[in-house]
């Protein structure tokens, strides 16, 4: 599991981000492709767009758990202040709580996905189902707030 930095030569703007596969290269094929199919209009994947030869990409940091991955993907994030426009592209300072961040507090969370074989086999299924794999988790969470509410 790694954290890794994407930056423009550019701007000198960068996106912080975290890959559970430990393949950057995998992870960076990942996000051109999203970026140049257009079916995501975030900051880092427009400015992909762009500038697709433009970034810099390498790994900062190694994690061994999936909480230890999420925490130094904020401690990063800060650091470069990332998720300011001035500086970044990042639009969170997690991507994993932060559209429920207001529904779920992230001390409250009680699922977690720790294991880098629970992520595996959800990445898996995804690509078996023919959906993207942060889908998969959004609908996940969905069908935890419709079942048990706010947590």
């Amino acid at each position: 599991m790694i954290i890794y930095k994407a930056t423009n030569k550019n701007n000198n703007k960068v996106y912080v981000g975290i890959t559970t596969d430990c393949s950057l290269e995998s992870r960076k094929r990942n996000h051109k492709h999203v970026a140049l199919s257009g079916k995501s209009n975030t900051p880092f994947h427009r400015a992909l767009r762009k500038e697709p030869d433009a970034f810099v990409w390498e790994i900062i940091e190694q994690c061994e758990t999936w909480e230890q991955l999420t925490e130094r993907e904020i401690f990063w994030i800060e650091k470069y202040k990332a998720n300011n426009p001035k500086y970044g592209y990042n639009t969170h300072k997690t991507r994993f709580v932060s559209r429920y961040k207001q529904v779920i507090p992230r001390k409250h969370i009680k699922i977690k996905l720790e294991n880098a074989e629970t992520l595996k086999a959800i990445k898996l299924l995804a690509i078996n189902k023919g959906v993207q794999y942060n889908e998969l988790i959004e609908e996940g969470m969905r069908l935890v707030l419709q079942k048990y509410g706010k947590l």
